[in-house]
């Protein structure tokens, strides 16, 4: 049986599918993204490791955010696991054996 969430539309219970699917596509976009990032940052492109510092940045916030909503524990766990690969990269960008290969690097 269809349970609203306080405050939702409760005559509209189809748009569970376009909120998964806007679900996936923001998810597939994000991931499009990031790989994106990776392959400027291989390429030795300081302004990806900003850009992926400043995004994880963002990536916390929202993180944080979803932390004092309701939401299942499998999504809370995803969402922790994702963003503790986030902080791995970023830690990772910003070492300073990255820092020599960013300075070393063609422009």
């Amino acid at each position: 049986m269809y349970q609203p969430y306080p405050g939702s539309d409760t005559k509209r219970p189809e748009t569970r599918p376009a909120l998964i699917a806007g679900f996936v596509a923001g998810g597939v976009i994000a991931a499009a993204v990031w790989i994106f990032l990776a392959v400027a940052c291989r390429g030795g492109h300081g302004w990806a490791r900003i850009t992926g510092t400043v995004l994880f940045g963002l990536a916390t916030l929202d993180t944080a955010v979803g932390l004092t909503v309701p939401l299942a524990a499998a999504v809370r766990i995803w969402g922790l696991l994702v963003w503790l690969a986030g902080l791995a990269a970023v830690v990772l960008l910003w070492r300073r054996e990255s820092s020599a290969y960013f300075r070393q690097a063609p422009a």
